[in-house]
C-alpha cells in the first residue's frame, strides 16, 4: 500500500494541485519542465526519490483531458482514453511535423481536423479521437485518472493496479459504458459487484495462489477447473444451466473465449439477438446482476 500512498503525492504534483508543498516541490525540482518526463535530480532526497518513483504507478491511469491542446504532446503524452496505451500510433510511412494536439484542431471551427486525422491515423484511432470532446474556450489541458470513472486518483485502485497486472489494461470499458452501469435500475450493491467484475478485482483462487500458498487453485464450487472469473460466472455448470432455462436463453458453454469484461459489457448493453425492448432490457440486467450475485455468494459459502 505504501507505493500507492506515495503515488497520491506524485499525482498531486502531476495534476498541479493547489497546495503549498506542491508549489515548493515543483519550483525546486521541476521548474518549467514536464514532471512526467524529466530525469530524477541526482541529489534528490529520499522523499523526493519516492515521489519521482511514483510516476511509474500513476502512468497506469494518467491521461490528458484536452482543453486547448497546447500542453499535450501527440506522440508522448497519454491523451486517448479508449486507446490501449493512451498514445496514438501514426500510419506506417506517414511523416508529420506537428507535435502538439492543438495542431490536430481546426482553429476556425474549433473542431478536430478530420482530413488531417484520416491522413495520420487508422480509422479506429480516428473514431476514438473524434469521440473526445474538448472545450470551445481556451482552457488548459488537465490530467485525469482513467482507471476511475470519476477521473479522480484513487489509492485503492492504484494499489490494485500494482498488485494485479491485468488492471493496467487501461479503461476496460469506455466512459459511456460506466455511465450506463451506474444508471442501471438495480441495487447499488449489484452495481458495485459488476464494477468489481469489470476491473477483475474479486479475489479468486487463480490470483490468491500467486500470493499465498493455497492447497489448490481449483474452483470452490465444482473442483473441475482453475477458479477464474470466467469459469465462475460463465462456465460453471449451475450458472450455465440457469441461463439456458432463463427467459432469455444464452448458451454460456459457447462463450468460452469471452472475457469477464465482455460479459459485463453484454449485461450493460445486451446483444441485439436477444430482441429486448427498453422494459425487458431492465429485466434482463436485473436478472443477470442477481445471477452474478448468487454465484458469488455461493462461492463464498462453499
Amino acid at each position: 500500500m505504501n507505493k500507492a500512498l506515495v503515488a497520491k503525492m506524485t499525482w498531486e504534483v502531476a495534476s498541479n494541485v493547489d497546495k503549498m508543498w506542491v508549489k515548493v516541490f515543483k519550483k525546486k525540482y521541476v521548474r518549467s519542465k514536464k514532471f512526467m518526463r524529466i530525469s530524477m535530480p541526482k541529489a534528490a532526497s529520499w522523499s523526493c526519490q519516492s515521489i519521482f518513483g511514483g510516476r511509474e504507478v500513476i502512468k497506469k491511469g494518467l491521461c490528458h483531458r484536452i482543453g486547448n491542446g497546447l500542453n499535450t504532446w501527440i506522440w508522448e503524452d497519454p491523451w486517448i482514453p479508449n486507446e490501449s496505451n493512451l498514445i496514438p500510433q501514426v500510419r506506417s510511412g506517414v511523416t508529420f511535423e506537428a507535435h502538439l494536439v492543438v495542431d490536430l484542431i481546426d482553429q476556425d471551427s474549433r473542431q478536430w481536423d478530420r482530413c488531417l486525422l484520416s491522413d495520420l491515423f487508422e480509422p479506429t484511432i480516428v473514431n476514438k479521437i473524434l469521440s473526445i470532446h474538448f472545450s470551445q474556450q481556451s482552457i488548459n489541458d488537465q490530467v485525469f485518472w482513467c482507471l476511475n470513472p470519476s477521473g479522480e486518483f484513487s489509492v485503492k485502485l492504484a494499489y490494485n493496479a500494482i498488485r494485479t497486472p491485468t488492471l493496467t489494461s487501461y479503461l476496460v470499458m469506455q466512459s459511456k459504458d460506466w455511465k450506463q452501469l451506474w444508471k442501471m435500475k438495480i441495487h447499488a450493491r449489484l452495481k458495485n459487484l459488476l464494477w468489481k467484475l469489470a476491473w477483475e478485482i474479486l479475489p479468486r483462487a487463480s490470483i490468491l495462489n500467486r500470493r499465498f500458498t493455497l492447497p489448490s487453485n481449483e474452483c470452490h464450487l465444482c473442483s473441475k477447473a482453475p477458479e477464474t472469473l470466467e469459469h465462475l460466472f460463465l462456465q460453471y455448470d449451475w450458472a450455465a444451466q440457469v441461463w439456458l432455462l432463463a427467459p432469455w436463453p444464452l448458451r454460456l458453454n459457447t462463450l468460452d473465449s469471452i472475457s469477464i469484461v465482455d460479459w459485463v459489457k453484454m449485461i450493460i448493453n445486451p446483444i441485439p439477438s436477444l430482441g429486448l425492448d427498453d422494459e425487458t432490457t431492465k429485466e434482463f440486467q436485473l436478472f443477470a446482476a442477481i445471477m452474478c450475485d448468487k454465484v458469488w455468494m455461493s462461492r463464498n459459502k462453499a
